[in-house]
C-alpha cells in the first residue's frame, strides 16, 4: 500500500538527514523541524574536537587539591605542613562564671535525678 504524500509537502522537497522532515526550502542552515545544522561548517575550528581549547582546561582545573586525609598517608600522597598556630585561648579553662554556671547545671540534673 503506497503512502500518499501530504498536500502542503511537495514530493520533491529536501529531507534533514537527521530527522527526515521534510524541508520546504533548500539552502537552509538548521532544520525547522530538530534544529541539526544542514551545511557543513569549517571543521578546522572545533575547540575541543580539532584544536585543544586551553579555557576548557583552565575551567576544569580544581582551584587546590584537597588532603586526603588517612588515605593519603597510607598511600605516601601527603605533605608535611608546618602546624597553624591555635587561637589564643582555645586551650585554657573556663572562667570562673562559667564553672559556676557548670556547677548549677549538675546540681540541677542530680535534683532531677533524685526525684
Amino acid at each position: 500500500m503506497a503512502r500518499k504524500p501530504a498536500p502542503d509537502v511537495p514530493t520533491d522537497a529536501a529531507r534533514c538527514p537527521w530527522c527526515s522532515a521534510a524541508l520546504r526550502q533548500t539552502g537552509l542552515a538548521t532544520c525547522p523541524s530538530c534544529g541539526a545544522s544542514l551545511t557543513e561548517t569549517d571543521a578546522a575550528d572545533v575547540p575541543g574536537l580539532t584544536r585543544i581549547d586551553p579555557e576548557a582546561i583552565l575551567r576544569s582545573r580544581s582551584p587546590s587539591q584537597k588532603s586526603r586525609g588517612l588515605m593519603g598517608w597510607l598511600s605516601g600522597e601527603y605533605r608535611d605542613r608546618p602546624a597553624e598556630a591555635e587561637p589564643k585561648g582555645t586551650f585554657e579553662p573556663p572562667d570562673d562564671e562559667v564553672r559556676r554556671e557548670m556547677l548549677r547545671m549538675e546540681v540541677v540534673a542530680l535534683e532531677a535525678r533524685v526525684e
